[in-house]
């Protein structure tokens, strides 16, 4: 409910001014995920018998499949459009239940691409989640404005994605993989080691989450030293550190 608040204030003897701040209701800010549940890692996937087809849109080819390999890896059915144009033809034929939206695209930006969608009785309830390198303070408000029912700011987290799936398409995540005992790296013997360092290298160059994934939980799985490793690999793929893994497969084998 809007009001208004006075201020008074006295500087000096007979002296006084007085102004008048309007109180206005603030909007329903666009939710940023919920953080009950923001600790489903990079291991989590659809729980049995839950189904979830997602429209990833992205002019970058690189950013378009990370984020569909990673939904993949949790068991989403993903297609992919490189541009806004090609994103509602896809949403029109194929209805898909959530749409992760780029928003700086050259053919037909997130925000219009998303207005559109809205205005199109086929495609007006299909929840669109803005995924953005912004960090401009009214990016909440703006996405909000156009349509959007949530935003991810780039590098996408994979705890924060699955936890707004879960809140706003109703199902429900679950993590695969047990924290494995701490070991030493060093005593995973040469062979092993450089095996380990090209597979890393091969998934990280190819931007392939589901493959580093699958080696984390592998060595996860293994004894004390490789555990040590995949728990390495797991969270650094977790914050999409690349950089990190690039580093890490150098320590491996140099």
């Amino acid at each position: 409910m809007g009001g208004v608040l006075e201020v008074q204030s006295v500087v000096g003897e007979g002296s006084r001014f007085r102004f008048a701040l309007p109180l206005v209701e603030a909007p329903e800010p666009v939710s940023s995920g919920n953080p009950e549940r923001s600790t489903l890692a990079l291991d989590a996937r659809l729980a049995p018998g839950e189904s979830v087809a997602a429209l990833v849109v992205d002019d970058n080819t690189a950013s378009r499949r990370i984020l569909a390999s990673l939904l993949e890896s949790a068991g989403v059915r993903v297609m992919t459009a490189a541009g806004g144009v090609e994103a509602l033809q896809l949403a029109e034929v194929h209805h898909p239940e959530v749409i992760l939206m780029d928003l700086k695209m050259p053919d037909l930006d997130g925000l219009e691409a998303t207005r559109r969608l809205r205005q199109d009785p086929r495609t007006a309830t299909i929840p669109v989640i803005a995924v953005t390198a912004s960090a401009l303070g009214d990016v909440r408000q703006t996405v909000h404005d156009a349509g959007c029912v949530d935003y991810l700011s780039k590098p996408v987290r994979a705890e924060l994605l699955f936890a707004m799936l879960e809140r706003h398409l109703g199902v429900r995540f679950m993590s695969e993989t047990e924290p494995a005992s701490r070991g030493d790296a060093r005593a995973i013997d040469l062979a092993r080691r450089i095996d380990i360092a090209a597979r890393l290298r091969h998934a990280v160059g190819l931007g392939d989450v589901g493959e580093i994934r699958r080696l984390a939980r592998d060595l996860m799985a293994g004894d004390p030293g490789e555990a040590a490793v995949g728990e390495r690999i797991d969270g650094l793929v977790i914050n999409f550190d690349f950089g990190g893994l690039n580093e890490l497969a150098d320590s491996l084998a140099p």
